[in-house]
């Protein structure tokens, strides 16, 4: 019996999955910086939250580090923290998130909204901590009820869609291989 076609067409389908989720990552993270894209007050969504969220419940552990740790960079580019500091907080949140999955609750929309909205208030609260706490910003309750409160609603209303989306490109890349 000859597997090398199966395992062949089997590969490119896998490639092609993850070479769609690194699109989405860019077209994402370049929505996401986008002026006035969705805007609400002084917030956006972050949506390669959402998005790397939902790769890392669909995928395995280490794609969700790695999508993690690339939407990160990116993240940290925009922002004017310490370099990496994105990176590290989204890939040990992927990596929890993807392992939470396998092994406590099912992969759905409800658990989806509570992993996004973990997951921002984590990289919320340490923003806020690190940025703006720690060195006694006046007016630092102002950052949280006019950019991060909305930041992260916007940020939960996108990644209903995106957890659909992630789902779908999932289970179409999944799908056995019949010839």
């Amino acid at each position: 019996m000859d597997f090398s076609k199966g395992s062949s067409k089997s590969k490119r389908r896998s490639v092609m999955k993850w070479i769609i989720y690194t699109l989405l990552l860019f077209v994402f993270y370049g929505l996401q910086t986008a002026p006035g894209f969705f805007r609400f007050l002084d917030a956006q969504p972050l949506l390669t939250i959402p998005l790397v969220l939902s790769i890392a419940m669909f995928e395995h552990e280490i794609g969700g580090a790695v999508f993690g740790i690339l939407a990160g960079f990116l993240w940290d580019m925009q922002q004017d923290t310490l370099f990496g500091f994105n990176a590290l907080v989204m890939m040990c949140c992927c990596v929890s998130v993807s392992l939470l999955i396998m092994y406590l609750m099912p992969t759905t929309l409800p658990s989806s909204l509570f992993y996004n909205f973990s997951v921002l208030a984590i990289q919320s609260g340490l923003y806020f901590l690190f940025c703006y706490a720690l060195w006694g910003t006046p007016g630092m309750s102002l950052v949280w009820v006019n950019y991060l409160l909305p930041q992260m609603g916007l940020t939960l209303l996108a990644g209903i869609p995106i957890y659909f989306l992630v789902r779908l490109i999932s289970s179409k890349f999944s799908e056995s291989l019949r010839s």
